[in-house]
């Protein structure tokens, strides 16, 4: 899913993973779905994609937003669709690592 193109220099990017509680992928996923169909909306989204682990239990996130990182906390801070997800998936996450990262990629 990408919409913006962005500027050098100018992205943030993030890679979430997260671990579900047992049984609890599918619920995250379509949770996921939710938060990025809204995200997408977004002036500063430029692209966002969702990997499924080789273990069938694990989710890997990975986004590009036009912003900082301390104005995507504003963002995470101000945004309903954030804490509706936050809501949605509370109980289901057993382990959420986020990092992140200059958005440009050294190469593609």
């Amino acid at each position: 899913m990408s919409k913006n193109p962005a500027t050098p220099g100018s992205v943030l990017g993030i890679v979430v993973k997260l671990i579900p509680k047992p049984g609890q992928c599918e619920a995250c996923v379509v949770a996921l779905r939710r938060l990025f169909d809204e995200s997408a909306k977004l002036p500063s989204f430029v692209e966002a994609a969702v990997y499924a682990g080789d273990d069938g239990e694990s989710i890997l996130m990975v986004e590009r937003w036009a912003e900082t990182p301390a104005s995507f906390q504003k963002l995470l801070s101000s945004a309903k669709h954030f804490a509706l997800f936050e809501h949605e998936t509370d109980g289901l996450i057993e382990t959420r690592d986020i990092t992140f990262f200059n958005g440009q990629a050294l190469w593609q």
